[in-house]
């Protein structure tokens, strides 16, 4: 497995820092989601395996991005809290799982997000 990350890192990292500098807040889900589409077409592996090698992936590219201290454990939290989340929902959706209409209803309904505010009442 470790030569499938060492091998998406480097097509990842030539890829991507051709277009950007460096990760950041602003690109992080596009990286995800380029490394989730590279790894998508590994026939051998499981979904639970596919998610680990993105996300850490993206974990050797916020490593190796010359970012300040600060600024690497924004990416880190980012890459740890929300990328596992992100995944998943676009994995979902791809499949039909969610149905997008209905969530924004229950946004607007609530006037907060299900994923930040969950115990939320109905306004």
């Amino acid at each position: 497995m470790d030569t499938i990350i060492n091998d998406l890192y480097v097509e990842t990292k030539k890829v991507f820092f051709t277009k950007y500098r460096s990760i950041d807040a602003n690109n992080i889900i596009l990286t995800t989601v380029h490394v989730m589409l590279a790894v998508e077409i590994i026939p051998h592996l499981k979904g639970p395996e596919k998610k680990n090698i993105v996300l850490r992936v993206v974990e050797k590219i916020i490593a190796d991005s010359p970012l300040d201290e600060q600024s690497k454990k924004v990416m880190d939290v980012m890459q740890t809290v929300t990328m596992p989340v992100l995944i998943d929902v676009l994995v979902d959706s791809t499949r039909g799982g969610i149905k997008l209409n209905t969530l924004s209803t229950w946004i607007k309904r609530h006037k907060c997000s299900p994923c930040t505010r969950p115990t939320c009442v109905k306004k």
